[in-house]
């Protein structure tokens, strides 16, 4: 399935810088599963794109389901914001 999602991270600490440049923005992501985080426990995971990381459902606002056409539209605008000066020119 393909969503979009605003990314709020409830803990800002210990994401990355390629992490940081989409607080606040929506993302396209795709359903992760599951993620074993202690022995027994699990929290839902989806997987941004272009991808910085797991990412747990807590840190995800208003996911909505979307089709497979606007989800690329949304996952191309995504990877601008990663590109180097010289490459958006």
């Amino acid at each position: 399935m393909f969503y979009k999602a605003l990314y709020q991270p409830v803990n800002t600490e210990s994401i990355s810088e390629k992490a940081r440049k989409f607080i606040g923005k929506t993302i396209a992501v795709q359903d992760g599963g599951q993620e074993e985080i202690k022995p027994g426990v699990y929290q839902v995971v989806y997987i941004a794109v272009p991808n910085f990381g797991l990412i747990p459902n807590r840190d995800l606002q208003n996911t909505t389901s979307i089709p497979y056409r606007e989800w690329t539209k949304l996952s191309e605008a995504n990877k601008t914001q990663i590109q180097p000066e010289a490459e958006k020119t």
